[in-house]
């Protein structure tokens, strides 16, 4: 059967009549002034970060990104301030790899486009990271920013909720890696109206909330009270939360999720309603093409359950509906992934193996992506998750045991011996 293909919504970062949605009603004549105005996107600069630093901008608003001094350099945050000072959709990007260290977060309030050079560990790869309680980014409402190809990893932003990104506006994550932040709720992203997330990975981002204090939500990613987020072609991995160990979602929000995969997030303190993927309460949920794998994936409560089939999960039966093509009560050897690994692609992923269930599903009415994470084309009935197994792809999924001892559960065991 030849799949549907599934064009995941775009994020257009340049302002339109589109915006007109946060703008105060004053009638028609005003309205249909600034859309006129607004109709005509307004690019006004590039700016390319050639230090690794974290002074600020000499003269904010000069159109010139130059920190103060006779040897002056363009640091990410002059890049910034100066983009905010400057009106209409500004980019950035970045003069080779590196880490930069922020000491305090940066704050976005108008239209931007930041662009790394790559977030897989290597010589090109654009690492973030905030320092002393802070986290990275924080957008601000009505403003439109998309990130991509750079990763944003061992951020510690203490006290604080998001402990990467704080956003407010309309966000877009491709081919982004959010690993090892730590924050008391919302490890990852805290997301208040808007975000969309394409092709990323979300791998150990941990809440440090404890029960009794109202946080620990969201171990990568919250999705607040009447928001929306998209996932399309991710990988969370190993995240930790005591309320949603990947993702929480309040009440009123909305949250789709396309051929993504969920393994082995952990729930963090003591929770009654463990959810190592997805919690959501009072919410809308979507689901199309996702792998569940790890235990206790999935926490409804008065959650409305869009699935368009293609689901698995293993073990148990949390987050599916009862749609042709979801499996639920699958083994971790019928699921076989292999490990979170570079397999190819911007980020890291998790292949399938030969075997798995996940590739070409034959009961699988789904819709899926042209390509994949990894860049790479689907095709058939399209594989579940973030990856398509490919002809020539090496083999992932290396098991020694057929009966699905590979979890190092010694329980399982008849007898063990040091």
């Amino acid at each position: 059967m030849t799949p549907t293909i599934y064009t995941p919504p775009t994020l257009d970062p340049s302002p339109g009549p589109d915006r007109l949605r946060h703008l105060p009603r004053a009638g028609f004549a005003f309205g249909l002034l600034t859309a006129l105005v607004l109709s005509a996107p307004l690019l006004a600069d590039d700016f390319t970060v050639t230090s690794s630093g974290d002074q600020g901008d000499a003269n904010p608003g000069n159109g010139f990104c130059a920190t103060p001094g006779m040897f002056s350099a363009c640091t990410l945050r002059a890049a910034v301030e100066e983009a905010n000072a400057l009106p209409g959709l500004d980019r950035i990007f970045f003069n080779g790899g590196g880490t930069i260290n922020l000491g305090t977060q940066l704050l976005i309030d108008d239209d931007l486009i930041i662009q790394g050079n790559g977030a897989m560990i290597g010589a090109t790869r654009t690492l973030l990271k905030g320092v002393g309680g802070e986290r990275v980014f924080d957008i601000d409402q009505f403003t439109v920013v998309t990130i991509s190809d750079l990763a944003i990893g061992s951020t510690d932003a203490g006290m604080n909720r998001g402990g990467a990104i704080r956003n407010a506006g309309e966000l877009l994550l491709e081919r982004v890696e959010v690993g090892f932040n730590e924050a008391i709720s919302c490890g990852g992203v805290e997301s208040f109206f808007e975000t969309t997330i394409r092709d990323s990975t979300f791998v150990r981002n941990v809440t440090t909330g404890a029960p009794g204090l109202g946080d620990g939500y969201g171990g990568a990613l919250c999705v607040r009270g009447g928001s929306l987020a998209t996932i399309t072609n991710s990988t969370f991995h190993k995240n930790r939360g005591r309320v949603g160990a990947s993702i929480s979602v309040e009440a009123g929000a909305l949250l789709n999720v396309y051929s993504s995969t969920f393994a082995d997030n952990e729930m963090g303190h003591s929770q009654s309603t463990p959810a190592t993927a997805i919690w959501a309460q009072d919410a809308t949920v979507r689901i199309d093409k996702n792998i569940f794998l790890g235990g206790g994936a999935c926490h409804y409560d008065n959650v409305t359950l869009l699935s368009d089939g293609g689901n698995l999960e293993s073990p148990g039966d949390t987050c599916l509906g009862p749609t042709a093509g979801d499996q639920p009560n699958l083994t971790r050897h019928q699921v076989a992934l292999g490990p979170l690994d570079d397999w190819g692609g911007p980020v890291e992923t998790m292949l399938p193996g030969t075997w798995s269930a996940a590739v070409d599903p034959p009961l699988s009415f789904a819709s899926c992506t042209p390509l994949d994470a990894r860049g790479e084309p689907r095709f058939g009935a399209c594989d579940v998750g973030a990856a398509e197994r490919q002809i020539d792809d090496p083999e992932s999924a290396l098991w020694i045991f057929v009966d699905d001892f590979e979890t190092g559960n010694l329980a399982a065991w008849s007898s063990t011996s040091p």
